[in-house]
């Protein structure tokens, strides 16, 4: 007469459990702690490591009479939603991303923060790191020509200030008015030039001197 093991249990004389040997975790996941019997019908369990989750977070795996594991955990990367979209930025504009995922986001134009650029990482918490604050650019002092008033001082883009030729001068446009660019130059020109009052009168019995009450301008005198 012979005896055979029933299923799970191995040996010859004593029968001993079926070992399925050391556990090892599924893909991004990781041994949940407390006991891990890793013989016949004993039984580990794993869980989804930072940043990972699966249908559970949590799943139990028994050693078979196979000498096998059985149990599924299938983690995947969480999800952190739409990502920031600081205002006057684009590059991230509001994608949502995964664990680990990231979007760079750059001031546009005519903007500025501290640095040119942030990139904004999906954490493990479902968190985004990076920030990102853009401000007008300046200008600095605008524009003011000879002979007019009105600009002078410091604009940020898409500031404006209006330039008037002062009393006595004169140009094609009267008022004309600087506008900050983005590229941090200003639009616009003026240039006020003497207003003509042509021939000075001459009254009658009066010798003009010369031809110095002819086309006289702003402030001439003769």
């Amino acid at each position: 007469h012979s005896c055979a093991c029933p299923a799970g249990y191995t040996g010859s004389g004593d029968c001993a459990p079926v070992r399925c040997g050391q556990f090892n975790a599924p893909a991004n996941s990781q041994w949940a702690g407390g006991s891990c019997n890793q013989e016949f019908q004993g039984s580990c369990a794993a869980t989804c490591v930072a940043g990972w989750t699966g249908g559970q977070q949590t799943a139990t795996f028994t050693c078979g009479a196979d000498g096998k594991y059985s149990g599924s955990l299938n983690c995947q990367r969480i999800s952190c939603g739409p990502a920031p979209t600081p205002a006057h930025t684009t590059g991230c504009n509001g994608k949502s991303l995964e664990f680990q995922g990231k979007c760079t986001a750059r001031c546009e134009a005519g903007w500025t923060g501290g640095t040119p650029q942030a990139d904004f990482e999906c954490q493990a918490d479902k968190s985004f790191s990076g920030s990102l604050t853009c401000q007008k650019v300046s200008c600095g002092p605008s524009p003011s020509p000879p002979h007019t008033t009105g600009c002078g001082d410091e604009k940020l883009f898409q500031e404006k200030c209006s330039a008037t030729c002062d009393t006595g001068y004169t140009a094609g446009k009267k008022v004309q008015e600087f506008e900050c660019k983005a590229d941090k130059t200003y639009s616009g020109s003026l240039e006020c030039v003497p207003v003509s009052c042509g021939n000075a009168p001459v009254p009658g019995h009066v010798v003009a001197p010369g031809s110095g009450c002819k086309n006289m301008v702003y402030p001439h005198t003769c």
